[in-house]
C-alpha cells in the first residue's frame, strides 16, 4: 500500500497538538496540540489507517535521554501550507495552470508536526530495502519482539551492548536477516512507562525461544508474517526511540550495509503532468483574499492571481531582479531552459 503523507496529516481523526515548554508554563502559543495517549489507534499495525495508537507527546522525564517521535520543538514554518506548479498556460488544457498544495516539513523525528511525514518517509526506505533483498527461503517478512530480563535493561547507557545481544540471540532464534527498531517506553493504563525492547521486522524461521528465555530471560515473541512492510514501519516509528546521535532504524545479518548493497529508491519525478516541464514554487499575489483552494488541492485551476515564487537566494545566485527571474522561469517553458542555469 503506497501511503501518502498529506493523506495522513487531512484526516480529520488525525488533530495532533504539540505541547512544548510554553505550554507547560500556561503561556499562549500559536502552535499547540494535545496528547492523548488513551485515544485508539489510528495506525494500528492490523487495522486501517483510521486512528492513532501512539500519537506524538510531550514529556518532560524521558529516561536516559530516550524521547518520543513529536517530543521536540517545531519551526516557526512546519506546517505552514505551500504552493508549487506550472504556469506553462498555453500547453496545459482550457489553458489553466497546474498548482499542488503541500506542507512544509523539516522531516525531522522530533518535530510534533513533522514527526509523522517522517515517519512514512522512512517507512518507504524500509520496504524499498526489502524489496531489494532477494531471500531463499522463508520469503515473507515476520515481526518479532525482543525484550531483555530487567537487569540487562536497568543502565541505557548500554543500548548499544543490548543490541548486539539481541542481534546474536537472533541467529540462535532463527532470523537471518532484518531491520530492528529500539523502543524504550510501553504504553499502558494511559500512560508511558519505562520497558526498552527491539521490534524486528526480518526473514527466517522462529525456533528455540523457551530455551532464550531460560538461558537468559529475555523474552522472544513471534508476531508473524507481514505483508505490508510500509504499514508496519509506520507503526513501529510511531513509538520509536529517539535521541541524539543513535540510530533510529539499525539494519542487521543478510540485510546489513555490509552484504546488501542496493540501488537508490526512484523519486518521485517532480514534473507538470501536462507538459513534463519542471515544477516550480509558486505563490498567491492577491491579498484581497486567499488562494482558492484547499491544502489538499492539486489540479488546473485559473492562473490569474498565481505567480513564480523568488527567494533571497534565488536573486542573490543570479543577481537578477524579481521581474527578470519569474520572465525567465517562464520562457523556459519555450526555450527549454534548465532550471540549473537559474
Amino acid at each position: 500500500m503506497d501511503v501518502n503523507p498529506m493523506d495522513i496529516r487531512n484526516n480529520s481523526i488525525h488533530k495532533l497538538v504539540v505541547l512544548d515548554h510554553r505550554e507547560e508554563k500556561n503561556q499562549p502559543t500559536d502552535k499547540s496540540i494535545t496528547a492523548n495517549p488513551r485515544r485508539p489507534s489510528e495506525l494500528s499495525e492490523r487495522g486501517s489507517l483510521q486512528y492513532l495508537r501512539y500519537p506524538a507527546i510531550t514529556k518532560s522525564d524521558f529516561t536516559h535521554g530516550w524521547a518520543l517521535p513529536g517530543a521536540g520543538s517545531p519551526r516557526d514554518d512546519c506546517g505552514e501550507v505551500r504552493h508549487k506548479g506550472c504556469l506553462n498556460t498555453p500547453r496545459h488544457p482550457d489553458g489553466k495552470a497546474f498548482v499542488k498544495a503541500y506542507r512544509k516539513s523539516c522531516m525531522k523525528a522530533s518535530c510534533p508536526i513533522c514527526w509523522m511525514p517522517w515517519s512514512v518517509k522512512r517507512s518507504h526506505k524500509v520496504a524499498h530495502r526489502m524489496r531489494s533483498f532477494k531471500p531463499s527461503k522463508y520469503r515473507s517478512p515476520i515481526h518479532v519482539v525482543f525484550s531483555p530480563p530487567e537487569h540487562e535493561y536497568l543502565n541505557l547507557s548500554g543500548v548499544k551492548g543490548l543490541r548486539q545481544e539481541m542481534y546474536r540471540l537472533s541467529k540462535i532464534v532463527g532470523l537471518y536477516g532484518g531491520m530492528s527498531v529500539f523502543h524504550p517506553y510501553r504504553c499502558g493504563t494511559g500512560e508511558w512507562h519505562f520497558s526498552p525492547h527491539f521490534h524486528i521486522l526480518g526473514y527466517g524461521w522462529i525456533h528455540g525461544t523457551k530455551e532464550v528465555y531460560e538461558n537468559g530471560g529475555w523474552i522472544v515473541k513471534n508476531i508473524g508474517v507481514r505483508k505490508d512492510v510500509v504499514r508496519v514501519s509506520i507503526y513501529l516509528l510511531s513509538h520509536a526511540g529517539i535521541k541524539e546521535k543513535q540510530h533510529t532504524i539499525t539494519w542487521f545479518g543478510e540485510l546489513g550495509y555490509a552484504k546488501l548493497k542496493i540501488s537508490p529508491e526512484e523519486e518521485e519525478e517532480k514534473t507538470c503532468p501536462y507538459c513534463q516541464a519542471p515544477l516550480v514554487l509558486l505563490e498567491w499575489f492577491a491579498t484581497d483574499r486567499g488562494p482558492p483552494i484547499d491544502d489538499a488541492f492539486e489540479g488546473l485551476i485559473d492562473s490569474e492571481g498565481w505567480s513564480v515564487k523568488v527567494s533571497e537566494w534565488q536573486l542573490g545566485r543570479t543577481g537578477m531582479d524579481i521581474d527578470s527571474f519569474q520572465d525567465t522561469v517562464l520562457r523556459r517553458y519555450d526555450y527549454e531552459i534548465p532550471m540549473s542555469s537559474l
